[in-house]
């Protein structure tokens, strides 16, 4: 079917069965009618967001390229699912994705897959990943205008990064919301960093034991933080916070209960929860 607001839309003799399997709960009825080709394509170009699920990998052949001929998608969320590399590569033709995630499955072993495609997402604004294996984490630097930045891993396989890397976030200044969950095992964080990510408002480093934070002196400097979780760390002293905006805190068993009874009457409108404690 041409289309002439959309030169580039794709052929639907090419394509009419994988949008009629990748996108049928957002299509409706139309994407199950072989008689209404023409109302899928139409509902089909007007998609801006997209929630597909139970990709089974390696064994289905279905592509996510056709993806890449939806002029107006915006969101993306890939649910229990084994990621391919060629995934990743046909998502990294959705330039005008805002937001993405995959999510993946937490009972196998999924293929490393590299990131640096998604390089080209320059327009993503929100990005999730779980239970995925990469290579490395480092292309995620390219992605400047990010806002809200999710990673958790708890697979019971494998793990997040083949070899022991840095995260660095110096470049994603933008950065509203981050989250390190999981059993990350390789990935460290750049701490320093996080200081200069000053419009945080949202940080965790839950569930984890590989977050070397023992000091919440990075953190002094993110005067908009209302959330903080540092459940997941070896913190022992909440020196850096006391001057922070936080409406919650939860914070490891290794912070005295001395320490967060004092600074529970410092700050009668913040939540604190000491883990293992209780309120």
């Amino acid at each position: 079917m041409d289309d002439p607001e959309h030169p580039e839309a794709f052929a639907w003799t090419d394509a009419e069965a994988s949008y009629r399997e990748l996108l049928a709960p957002e299509l409706g009825a139309a994407a199950g009618d072989p008689e209404h080709v023409d109302l899928l394509a139409a509902r089909a170009l007007r998609l801006r967001a997209a929630k597909i699920g139970g990709l089974s990998r390696p064994e289905s052949e279905l592509s996510l390229a056709p993806l890449a001929h939806l002029p107006a998608l915006r969101e993306v969320e890939l649910t229990r699912i084994y990621l391919r590399q060629a995934d990743v590569d046909a998502l990294a033709g959705l330039t005008g994705l805002e937001a993405l995630a995959l999510l993946a499955y937490g009972d196998a072993i999924q293929e490393s897959v590299d990131l640096g495609p998604l390089r080209a997402l320059t327009g993503l604004r929100r990005l999730t990943l779980v239970n995925l294996r990469v290579r490395s984490l480092a292309p995620l630097a390219a992605l400047r205008g990010l806002r809200s930045l999710r990673i958790r891993y708890y697979a019971a396989m494998g793990a997040l990064v083949a070899a022991p890397e840095r995260l660095s976030l110096a470049a994603l200044r933008g950065l509203e919301e981050l989250e390190l969950a999981g059993r990350l095992g390789h990935v460290s964080l750049e701490l320093a960093d996080l200081g200069r990510c000053s419009r945080l408002r949202d940080l965790c480093l839950c569930d984890t034991d590989d977050a070397p934070l023992t000091s919440a002196a990075p953190l002094a400097r993110l005067r908009q933080l209302r959330r903080l979780d540092l459940v997941g760390t070896r913190l022992a002293t909440l020196d850096g916070l006391w001057e922070l905006p936080l409406a919650a805190l939860e914070v490891p068993p290794t912070v005295p209960e001395a320490e967060v009874v004092a600074f529970r009457g410092a700050h009668p409108g913040c939540e604190v929860y000491r883990a293992g404690v209780g309120p």
